[in-house]
Order: structure tokens, then C-alpha cells, then sequence
């Protein structure tokens, strides 16, 4: 059951010298014919009464009044933080008895306002609910009511949200199983419960963060990234972040509402693909009609795993902030994704091009001349040969991992699909120079506005170095859409 909240625009704490408590409720009277009486207690009477009183300013008045009015002319039981011990207050479930005292202040608007409230035990509130345990703890309860959490021995506290739900970053949980209390504080704790957290909490591409220009995924991919992954724009042009999960539903927000729950009938739109580095790297689209999509008519774009995935569609893309000159002055440098294409015609999945001319390619991994030949192209000035490589067949349509690797300062080219490695000499033999390649990098399509991508993408990774293929090829397969 839910319940009304005392309004934040009036003061919860009374006059001093309007608060008092009784332990219990008087007891019921009977008067005898012998001039004495009886008193009789009930089950119910060990409830304190709590006297309050205040004077409110004008504007107080008015929410005063309207809540009072919200809940049946003062007759039904809401929240509101109360003291019994004269220092100190919590949160609990009141009803005022005795009916309400109200005096005007003459020419000025104010009003002195009293009553006393039945303050019921903490217990007498059902316990929040978790619904996920994951790297976000997310739950119900009763709305504006804080939550404590107790895990393994250890509290952390959240505050429950107007619609009812709570989160709690769950970084500081280890793989295993752990021991789980929750409570409304100053309520009672609900039965303790077990909770497992898998080792695909976060953390597959830790081994190689240091390395990595940046990650982008549907996916949690280094432990230290606490943020949302993406940044969604609803059919109404509302926006909002969303947080992964390793379990259904995937993306939540910071109260832990699905994705496509968010999305309502409508479809949702990637705004924003942050980058989990936290280099202020986000991969960013803001023309809406090229922002790949996520949800489609309240349904969210998967996988055949069931994970997220980003919907191109030929005319969408995303960029990376501050990438210009990714290419210049390295010795080498990665592009690698988890994708897959669908159309007949070649689709670029990441590009960068040259300064001279956008229609050179640097770099490009795509699909070449159709969906199911995964092809990179390197050249290591903007008028160097160019080095084209094509890889294993794929299916069409089919999910694959992609890498690729322009080892400038070894002379070489490779191109790993789903972990076969294909590979050929780049000249000349030496480090990306730092005259050339001003562009930046472009996810989706060919830089020059060509190649555009009819398919997904979950997951890109670039890095201004050589990642190591098989770990990579091996992280990437944990996170496969």
C-alpha cells in the first residue's frame, strides 16, 4: 500500500513549545455508580501520541491546506518524520487524531496550526523489495521513504523515487554470493536472502584499459566505469541515461526503469554512446534522423542473446568527441567491433579518412562488397598504397567480432573475424606521421557521408596501439549480443 507524504514545502519539525509525546494512548473510561471508574486498555493502545503545532507562513498555508485536503480532510494515514525522544527524527506511518486546531495571525497571513498524531510502530510497513541485484541494486517502496540496504554485514542507503523505486551502485560488490537485508529506516529489516553476482558483472576488458582510446557497448566493459552506457532520446525528444545490467531488462535508468518501459509505444533513439574510459570521448549524434536506433515501438532491439543492440538503418552514425587526429604520430592503432550487416552494398562499420580528401580512407573496417565479407583497408599517409585486406566469410546478417590492426612502425595489416586472422604489408615501415589524418572517427559510416551501415553494432573498441588479438577476440565473445 502506498501512502501520502507530509509536503516538503512545510516544515516537519514543530515549535518547541508545541511538541509533546505520551508513551500510550489513554486508556478507555467507564464511570461507575460508586463515583469511581474503569479503565480498560486494548491491544491497540500502546501507540504513542505526539502533540504539533506550528506557525506557518502564507505559502506554507497553502500547501498545508492542500495536503490536508489530499488526504480526505485529515482522516487517512500518511508519512512524515516525526520525534519521540525530543532530539531526533525518522520517518513513520501517522494519523491525526483528535481533529485539527487552526488560529490566524491578524494582518499578516500566517496561521498557527496544531494536532496530535498516532504514531505507529515501524514494523507495521511492509519491507522494500529487491527486484535487481546486479551492479545497480534496484527496488520498490514506499515513495520518498529512505532505504537502508544491508549487504554482507555492511548498510548503504537510498531514497525511493515518486514512482515507487530505488537505486544503489552496486560496484562495491564482489563475485559470489552475498547475504541481503532491506528496510524503510526506522522500520524492521525483511527476512535476510541470498544473492549471487557472476563474474560477468563488469570487467572483461580490464585487462586491456590501459590501452584503450576508449570502449563503447550495450555492455559494462571495465570495472571502473560506473556510469550509463547510453544517452537515449524517446519518440517526444525526452532524453535520459541508461545503465547496463547483465540481466533483462538491460538498460535501466537511475531508478531502474527498463529502456523500452521508458520508451512506452515509441521508439528510442541513441543520442549519446559514452565513452567508458571517461575521457570525455562520447560517441555523440545530435541530428536526430541519423541517431541509430535502440527501442523499436516499445521493444527493445537485442540480439540473439537477448542483449541491446544499436539499429542502423543507412543513414546513421555517431562520432567520438575530441578524436581529431586519431591517427597521427602512432605506431600503430586498433578498430574493432562486435557487428553485423544486412544489405547487398558495402557498409562501413569504423572509419577515419584522410585530410587531403574525406573520400580517402586511413582506416576503414566494413563490409565489402556486401554483408558477408568483412574487409579493413589501411593506408599510413593520406597519399600512401593502400593495403586491403578481406576476411573470413561471414553469414549475412550474422553477429561477428571484428578487429583490426594498422601496425604502422611494423609494416603490417591484420583483420581477425570471429578470431581468423588474415594480414598483409603496410608501407611505408614506420610510425603514423603527424602531418596527416586531422579526422577524426566515424562509427556507422564512411566519413565522407558514404558506405552507410544497413545492421548493429553492440560494442566498438579503438585504441591508439596493437591490442593483443586473442584477448580481445576472447572478452569480446563474453559480451556477443
Amino acid at each position: 500500500m502506498s501512502y501520502a507524504e507530509w509536503p516538503p514545502a512545510v516544515p516537519y519539525r514543530p515549535e518547541r513549545d508545541m511538541w509533546g509525546v505520551k508513551p500510550v494512548r489513554d486508556a478507555a473510561e467507564t464511570q461507575m455508580q460508586g463515583a469511581n471508574v474503569r479503565l480498560r486498555r486494548y491491544a491497540g493502545d500502546r501507540v504513542p501520541i505526539v502533540r504539533w503545532g506550528r506557525d506557518l507562513k502564507p505559502d506554507e498555508v497553502t500547501a498545508f491546506r492542500t495536503f490536508i485536503a489530499d488526504i480526505n480532510d485529515g482522516t487517512q494515514r500518511f508519512l512524515m518524520p516525526v520525534c519521540l525522544n525530543g532530539s531526533t527524527y525518522e520517518t513513520r506511518l501517522v494519523q491525526i487524531t483528535g481533529g485539527l486546531s487552526e488560529q490566524a495571525t491578524p494582518g499578516g497571513g500566517w496561521l498557527t496550526v496544531g494536532f496530535s498524531l498516532l504514531v505507529f510502530p515501524a514494523e507495521m510497513v511492509a519491507p522494500p523489495a529487491i527486484t535487481i541485484f546486479d551492479r545497480l541494486i534496484i527496488g520498490t517502496g514506499i515513495a520518498g521513504w529512505p532505504v537502508e540496504i544491508e549487504v554482507d554485514g555492511v548498510a548503504r542507503t537510498a531514497t525511493v523515487g515518486s514512482n515507487g523505486r530505488f537505486a544503489l551502485d552496486g560496484a562495491f560488490l564482489t563475485v559470489g554470493t552475498h547475504a541481503v537485508r532491506i528496510r524503510h529506516v526506522g522500520a524492521e529489516y525483511g527476512v535476510a536472502q541470498n544473492y549471487t553476482i557472476a563474474a560477468a558483472a563488469g570487467g572483461l576488458f580490464d585487462a586491456m584499459s590501459g590501452a584503450l582510446w576508449d570502449g563503447y557497448s550495450t555492455s559494462r566493459l571495465l570495472t571502473a566505469w560506473l556510469g550509463a552506457v547510453v544517452r537515449a532520446r524517446r519518440f517526444d525528444n525526452a532524453e535520459r541515461d541508461f545503465y547496463a545490467l547483465t540481466v533483462s531488462p538491460w538498460l535501466v535508468d537511475s531508478t531502474g526503469m527498463g529502456i523500452a518501459e521508458w520508451a512506452g509505444i515509441g521508439p528510442a533513439y541513441v543520442a549519446r554512446w559514452y565513452g567508458q574510459k571517461g575521457a570525455t570521448r562520447d560517441a555523440v549524434q545530435a541530428t536526430a534522423s541519423a541517431q541509430p536506433r535502440i527501442v523499436n515501438a516499445g521493444v527493445l532491439d537485442v540480439g540473439p542473446n537477448g542483449r541491446p543492440v544499436l539499429v542502423f538503418s543507412g543513414a546513421q552514425y555517431l562520432e567520438p568527441q575530441n578524436a581529431a587526429g586519431f591517427l597521427r604520430n602512432i605506431a600503430a592503432a586498433t578498430y574493432a567491433a562486435i557487428s553485423r550487416a544486412t544489405a547487398a552494398t558495402g557498409q562501413c562499420v569504423l572509419s577515419t579518412s584522410g585530410t587531403a580528401s574525406t573520400a580517402v580512407a586511413r582506416a576503414l573496417l566494413a563490409y565489402s562488397p556486401n554483408s558477408t565479407a568483412p574487409v579493413f583497408q589501411a593506408r599510413n599517409t593520406d597519399a600512401g598504397a593502400l593495403t586491403a585486406l578481406t576476411g573470413a566469410t561471414v553469414t549475412s546478417g550474422a553477429w561477428s567480432r571484428l578487429i583490426s590492426r594498422a601496425r604502422y612502425a611494423d609494416g603490417l595489416a591484420e583483420l581477425a573475424v570471429n578470431g581468423t586472422v588474415v594480414s598483409a604489408a603496410l608501407s611505408p615501415v614506420q610510425n603514423s606521421p603527424n602531418a596527416d589524418s586531422l579526422i577524426g572517427v566515424r562509427i556507422g559510416m564512411f566519413t565522407s557521408g558514404s558506405l552507410p551501415l544497413t545492421g548493429g553494432i553492440s560494442t566498438v573498441i579503438l585504441a591508439q596501439s596493437a591490442l593483443d588479438i586473442t584477448a580481445l577476440n576472447a572478452a569480446q565473445l563474453q559480451v556477443m549480443p
